[in-house]
């Protein structure tokens, strides 16, 4: 039985994310910053497996802070109590703060950074020894499709933490694939999050309207990628970004 992590699962893409690699069977470690969501995912997910009978996995959960290196080593060191190996890496967690240029504070910039950029850094360093040992290993880091492919105003910290995230995960690549480790990215377009839901149905229709799909996409959209990205079928795959956004970045205006 695969063993994975996924870090910020308690919530959003998060928890779909973890809710598709339950489903398939997978052991799962969520981490995150705030214990009562942690319980409560879990909690949702023992209630998944307890009425599947075909499913046998488990899942548990550490309070860390990606950001903190120690944190994150810490992270590792616990999944390997509970499970004795590490097979998939979601690098999930993150932040997405809302300042323009002019307004956004260097603490802002830095704590963007900190958790978006280094976080993922800091993760994936942690992992490799165990990566390692997993006859297949596997690093899915969620970006977005914000600096890496567009901009959106308001966003401009954020969206090079998101651009960094991609630089690094290329070279990454390159050094893992000796080690039959794959490390690739999906660019989520806009995701119908709880924290996307509390804005309204106004915004989210005007959304809607710019997307050639016309609906927004699911954390389980995000989900059943990362699972493929997981699995044997996608062996090949590495160093590469699967966009999933409804076609949204497509239209020339």
């Amino acid at each position: 039985m695969r063993t994975s992590i996924v870090t910020g699962g308690a919530k959003g893409i998060g928890k779909g994310i973890v809710s598709c690699f339950i489903e398939n069977g997978y052991n799962v470690m969520i981490t995150g910053r705030d214990e009562s969501s942690l319980i409560q995912c879990v909690n949702d997910m023992e209630n998944v497996i307890n009425s599947n009978e075909t499913l046998n996995n488990k899942i548990s959960y550490y309070v860390g802070d990606v950001s903190i290196k120690k944190s994150c080593e810490d992270m590792i060191l616990q999944c390997v109590i509970q499970y004795g190996q590490l097979d998939v890496l979601v690098c999930n967690a993150g932040i997405y703060p809302e300042a323009t240029v002019e307004a956004v504070t260097e603490e802002e910039i830095n704590e963007t950074m900190r958790i978006n950029y280094n976080g993922t850094v800091f993760c994936i360093q942690s992992s490799i020894p165990l990566l390692k040992q997993s006859q297949a290993g596997r690093i899915i880091i969620i970006s977005s499709i914000t600096g890496p492919i567009t901009g959106n105003i308001g966003f401009a910290h954020y969206a090079a933490s998101k651009a960094a995230q991609i630089g690094f995960m290329r070279t990454v690549a390159m050094e893992l694939a000796p080690f039959n480790i794959t490390v690739n990215a999906i660019l989520p377009g806009n995701i119908l999050t709880d924290g996307l839901g509390s804005l309204g149905s106004d915004y989210i229709c005007r959304m809607e309207r710019k997307i050639p799909m016309k609906r927004l996409g699911t954390p389980l959209d995000i989900g059943n990628a990362a699972v493929f990205l997981a699995s044997p079928l996608s062996s090949y795959i590495t160093g590469n970004l699967m966009t999933i956004d409804g076609g949204q970045v497509l239209p020339e205006d």
